[in-house]
């Protein structure tokens, strides 16, 4: 098993590298165990941030463009149903954020 490859665009604050059930399984454990209202707390607080994080991106006209906005033009543009398929890259974790 090899750890992510990190640079300077990508730099995870801690990573898992092993089997997947056994990873899951242990994550699983440890989550069981941990303060889930500090987690909570720590999501709700995210969260809330997320718009105003966003909004100065969302009509940038930065080049290369950013990712933020070229999904709220996406979002501009799309019907509520329509799927949205994507591979790797950074746009990839601002889809998972909306």
């Amino acid at each position: 098993m090899s750890p992510a490859e990190v640079d300077r665009h990508y730099a995870p604050e801690f990573s898992i590298a092993g089997d997947i059930s056994d990873s899951l399984i242990r994550l699983t454990t440890a989550l069981e165990s941990a303060d889930h209202q500090r987690a909570a707390d720590w999501a709700e607080a995210l969260r809330d941030d997320m718009p105003e994080d966003e909004s100065a991106l969302t009509t940038s006209d930065h080049s290369p463009i950013k990712p933020q906005r070229s999904l709220h033009d996406l979002r501009r543009v799309m019907a509520a149903d329509d799927p949205l398929i994507s591979y790797v890259g950074a746009h990839k974790v601002w889809i998972a954020r909306q």
